[in-house]
């Protein structure tokens, strides 16, 4: 029952724009957020963390995707007045892929390809979910 304030359940349309703002905040967080943890963590801690430039760019890029798809997707949620909290979906997008990417290293599952894939996917699935969870009241 919907009163007004977008507490009802959402459609597949607000579904499926929502997962298109969150691939889109999701490139913009990446490009944003991982460039700046690169140029900062990359160029001045790099070395003393035992990692190559381009791991840290990779690693900086897939936690800047997780936040990004969440402000995405709460945005998009916002504008079709569905209820969520729009902190939430980009903390448990950037947890999300941190906890991807680092479990699937240390458990030594897969290649870089699969590390990818897996770390932009499971962050748009997580903050579709995590957002749409949490309801006006």
């Amino acid at each position: 029952m919907s009163d007004g304030r977008g507490s009802a359940a959402p459609s597949a349309r607000t579904i499926l724009f929502e997962v298109g703002g969150a691939i889109l905040g999701g490139i913009l967080g990446a490009v944003v957020i991982g460039g700046l943890i690169y140029l900062v963590a990359g160029l001045l801690f790099a070395q003393q963390l035992g990692m190559g430039l381009l791991t840290v760019g990779v690693l900086g890029a897939s936690f800047g995707f997780g936040i990004g798809a969440g402000l995405g997707t709460a945005l998009v949620g916002r504008a079709f007045q569905q209820g969520g909290n729009l902190w939430l979906a980009p903390v448990a997008g950037g947890l999300s892929s941190v906890v991807a990417l680092f479990g699937m290293r240390l458990l030594n599952l897969g290649g870089l390809g699969e590390l990818l894939i897996v770390g932009l996917l499971l962050p748009l699935v997580v903050v579709v979910v995590v957002y749409n969870l949490q309801t006006r009241r």
